[in-house]
């Protein structure tokens, strides 16, 4: 009995089949409510409750969104191609703009899934759809997981596809922002701290007089050439405070050295020595075998050798030239040179002897200069058009003044630019030079390979720089440290050079900025597109609202089957599956009494 009443009641009541039938065989049957055609021809119509107020929450959320958005392009601007700033709080510019940006998200994301949510009751109300999208299309507005979620089921709707596809995009909302600054360390110009480079375009040493009307050599020169063969060479002064500079192109008086071999040229005149003609460099060394020669150059008339002499310096008008015979071959690795100049020894077949003749001069060179880690680097070129000598006449006693000495030289041939020198500094580097440097050097009465005390100390220093370089090289040496001292006497103010910092910079990459501009910007379209069609159908704002399916009475449209499978309230995964596959549609009905209200119902479309 109690079996044929549950049917009686399921007829009665609700029109459902036995429940031996599953919810697949249910078909619907008509209703007695009134269609979306039949309200609408009613006495009393359903009026418009749509309301503005939602559209403009919405775009406010937008407008903070974009407002943020904004700020986070001006702080990026202003601070583009600069150092990092540093707040007195502590919070770093990524801090601050990851804030921004986060906050911006959030007001973006509250009209989307708003939007979204609308577009789903939209969904509903043009044509039957399954109760599982609630679900779904819930999900997509909810995170990007839902999203894609439904994305895959490829189903319709444009504006809930777009809304899904803008959630999904969303994810790089915050990494597009964090990519937009970019940190580099590079090099860039500190002007406020300047570098400077010594150079000389205009060389006047104060002049001097020795033995009569010999100029005696400037200071500057001497210190150069004794610098360089003495000790360490002189460097041309400059001020690097963080010690990356570079220098425009400039130009400087300098020293220039050119050597020829001239050992073809040589003249020899060789004495043989024994016990009873010996040459003695001390009471207690002497020579007794081998021979001792003196070597003369023709064209130079110099003359070293002879046991004492390797080194004749003479003057050639405004140039110096030197020369040296190297006995025994090359003067390096462990080849030691004679304890003699001009000495060979008795297991040489003939006298052998290398000699050269360098000629130093003043030139004008081309300076490209920069400092790298702290050290200078130069290339020096010299001009092209460089003067090779000078031709002055001879002057009368009485015209020998400080006015005629003070008279200027160019060193080039372009006189318009070219460095200039005193008739003073090219008398000095003639006569003067020559009577500094020349001299004889005695022989040790040491086994070592050096000159003896009564030798000058240039002659010392040069003799023992022989032992690892090249005659050439050392004058090469001797003529770029008095470059470099004459730069450094200049009294104009040196060259000014960039002073290159260090320094960690912000690059804006703009182009991440793309995506969350458009993201804003569909969403906007997004919330327009979806507000003019609820304005259009006179359709209430319901949004994310969870109210919604109570107020539209979900719960009629699904209890015939939830009572065909006997599905109790408490059931809940069951009533689930039961009304997943349910399909309705939300239109509005109108009650006996004539007022109308929204409802789920399972009737098709209209028509």
């Amino acid at each position: 009995m109690p079996q044929i009443l549950t049917n009686l009641v399921a007829i009665v009541f609700f029109r459902t089949p036995a429940r031996t039938e599953t919810p697949s065989d249910i078909k619907p049957t008509k209703s007695k409510l009134p269609t979306l055609d039949t309200a609408t021809d009613a006495s009393t119509n359903l009026t418009p409750s749509y309301r503005p107020r939602y559209l403009l929450f919405n775009g406010l959320h937008l407008l903070l969104s974009g407002a943020l958005l904004a700020t986070i392009t001006i702080l990026v601007y202003s601070f583009n191609n600069h150092p990092p700033p540093r707040f007195d709080s502590g919070i770093t510019l990524n801090t601050l703009i990851a804030w921004l940006s986060a906050v911006s998200q959030l007001f973006l994301l509250i009209p989307l899934a708003d939007s979204i949510s609308q577009a789903k009751w939209a969904l509903f109300h043009r044509q039957r759809r399954r109760l599982d999208e609630l679900d779904h299309i819930d999900a997509a507005s909810r995170n990007p997981l839902g999203a894609v979620r439904w994305l895959l089921k490829f189903r319709t709707g444009r504006w809930v596809n777009l809304g899904a596809a803008l959630v999904v995009l969303s994810l790089g909302f915050a990494p597009g922002i964090q990519h937009l600054l970019r940190y580099d360390l590079l090099s860039a110009e500190d002007p406020t701290q300047p570098a400077t480079l010594a150079v000389n375009t205009d060389y006047a040493p104060v002049r001097g007089l020795d033995r009569g009307l010999v100029f005696a050599t400037p200071q500057a020169v001497l210190w150069g050439a004794y610098s360089a063969v003495l000790g360490q060479a002189v460097q041309p002064a400059f001020s690097c405070p963080s010690g990356n500079c570079t220098f425009p192109a400039a130009a400087t008086v300098g020293l220039c050295s050119r050597c020829t071999e001239t050992t073809s040229q040589l003249q020899s005149t060789c004495k043989d020595l024994s016990a009873k003609t010996p040459f003695c460099i001390s009471a207690s060394v002497c020579y007794t075998s081998g021979k001792l020669c003196t070597y003369r150059d023709a064209a130079t008339n110099a003359t070293v050798g002879g046991g004492s002499t390797f080194l004749q310096v003479i003057a050639d008008g405004p140039n110096v030239e030197a020369d040296l015979p190297d006995t025994g071959g090359a003067a390096a690795g462990d080849t030691r040179l004679p304890l003699a100049p001009g000495h060979v020894p008795a297991s040489a077949k003939e006298p052998v002897a290398r000699a050269y003749t360098c000629a130093i001069s003043y030139c004008e060179q081309r300076l490209r200069a920069s400092v790298a880690s702290g050290q200078l680097r130069e290339v020096a070129t010299v001009a092209d058009d460089s003067v090779d000598s000078f031709i002055i006449p001879t002057p009368q006693l009485g015209q020998i003044t400080d006015t005629l000495f003070d008279r200027r030289v160019n060193l080039t041939r372009s006189a318009g630019s070219s460095s200039t020198v005193s008739l003073a500094a090219v008398f000095a580097l003639s006569q003067g030079f020559s009577a500094a440097l020349t001299g004889n050097a005695s022989v040790p009465d040491t086994v070592v390979a050096a000159p003896g005390a009564a030798a000058a100390d240039f002659h010392r220093g040069w003799y023992q720089a022989l032992l690892s370089e090249s005659f050439p090289d050392i004058v090469a040496s001797v003529a770029a440290s008095t470059t470099a001292a004459i730069r450094n006497s200049a009294s104009a103010p040196p060259l000014a050079g960039a002073t290159w910092v260090r320094k960690l910079l912000l690059r804006a990459e703009w182009r991440w900025l793309a995506l969350p501009a458009l993201l804003l910007f569909a969403t906007l379209a997004l919330l327009l597109a979806v507000s003019a069609s609820a304005k259009r159908e006179h359709a209430p704002w319901l949004g994310t609202s969870q109210l919604a399916p109570v107020l539209v009475d979900l719960e009629r449209a699904v209890r015939g089957e939830m009572e065909v499978a006997d599905a109790g309230w408490g059931d809940r995964g069951l009533m689930r599956e039961a009304a997943r596959g349910v399909k309705v549609r939300i239109a509005p009905v109108h009650a006996l009494d004539g007022r109308a209200r929204l409802e789920f119902t399972r009737l098709p479309s209209p028509a």
